[in-house]
């Protein structure tokens, strides 16, 4: 998906901000059975030349999620009517665009907020207003990317977990820590001192 978008010019730095929340990639034909291969070609992608088998009339899915690369709406939507990327071809046939509140407070601060308590670590619990899924997912590796970019830049470290995804006992042991129990929508920020 970013490698799509930096094709188009996106800037590295900004696709970087853009995350695919598409679990599973399922090519499917017309009638919506899963589709079959039609043969074996060989396909240019990212400079390289490639074997692989490809299918005729596919039709998949794909959904993803923009933190900020100041691409709007109508470029999101110009850069994939193009219906190439390489040799590949392809038609969009649908495209929706819905604007989601991911709940986050400006990044900077919470990380200036978290190391200031740091000695050596501090954890601090975020609650989304997102249903699970893969834009929740989408979500926390953006959260984990930028504070960690943050921290990395002082020496610190930074881990962040989703309460849902944590085993019973690890979950209750943060929730010990914290002094309340975890939600669905609970994500947990730790900020360390250092290595």
């Amino acid at each position: 998906m970013r490698g799509y978008l930096q094709a188009r010019g996106l800037a590295r730095e900004k696709a970087e901000l853009i995350y695919e929340t598409t679990e599973e990639v399922t090519p499917l034909d017309d009638t919506g059975r899963p589709s079959s291969p039609a043969g074996t070609g060989k396909f240019r992608f990212e400079g390289k030349t490639l074997r692989s088998e490809y299918m005729n009339g596919a039709n998949i899915q794909l959904e993803y999620a923009d933190f900020g690369s100041g691409l709007r709406s109508e470029a999101h939507r110009a850069d994939w009517s193009s219906g190439r990327w390489d040799d590949l071809s392809f038609e969009v046939k649908e495209w929706h665009h819905q604007r989601v509140d991911t709940g986050l407070a400006e990044l900077a601060e919470l990380y200036d907020l978290l190391k200031k308590r740091a000695d050596p670590t501090t954890i601090a619990t975020l609650e989304l207003p997102l249903k699970p899924g893969g834009f929740f997912d989408a979500t926390i590796r953006f959260l984990e990317d930028q504070v960690g970019g943050l921290a990395k830049q002082e020496g610190r470290t930074v881990e962040v977990y989703a309460a849902q995804k944590l085993e019973h006992k690890e979950r209750k042991a943060v929730e010990n820590r914290i002094g309340r129990e975890a939600t669905a929508s609970t994500v947990f920020v730790i900020v360390g001192s250092g290595p």
